[in-house]
């Protein structure tokens, strides 16, 4: 059986979507990692994830935003707002450098920007395991 993120064993997450807006978003300066790519650095906090317990309702809602992160580029969702998708599901920023005991019976997923793996795929460096997508990956950020 398929399942998606609507359906993990059966039971619902209620809607949790991904969202960016087009305003500028700030709180600070750009970190040294992300020199020479602060466009697409202030487009990623701009970013936010919004949690519908009934997707034809704002009843519920509710928002997170990348930029609330204590660390924009190295954080994880607090879904405990959500229902029960924490208990399922774990969200996060960056990319996986280990295994994560908690997470071991739920569905990861990671927002990434490219400029945060870029510095980190060579060799035997945490983000190496990236290095056989790296030709193919051309949009700043994705999800894994």
């Amino acid at each position: 059986m398929n399942q998606g993120p609507d359906d993990l064993d059966g039971q619902s997450l209620g809607s949790l979507g991904i969202s960016d807006s087009a305003s500028s978003v700030g709180g600070g300066g750009i970190p040294e990692i992300a020199r020479g790519y602060e466009a697409i650095y202030q487009q990623f906090l701009s970013g936010k994830l919004i949690y519908k317990p009934d997707p034809n309702s704002d009843a519920g809602r509710v928002e997170l935003r990348i930029a609330d992160l204590r660390n924009p580029l190295e954080g994880t969702f607090d879904l405990s707002r959500c229902g029960d998708a924490s208990k399922r599901l774990s969200i996060s920023t960056g990319y996986r450098k280990r295994i994560n005991p908690e997470n071991a019976r739920k569905v990861e997923a990671w927002l990434t920007p490219r400029f945060v793996v870029e510095k980190d795929v060579t060799g035997t460096a945490p983000a190496s395991h990236y290095r056989g997508i790296m030709k193919d990956w051309t949009a700043p950020i994705e999800i894994f």
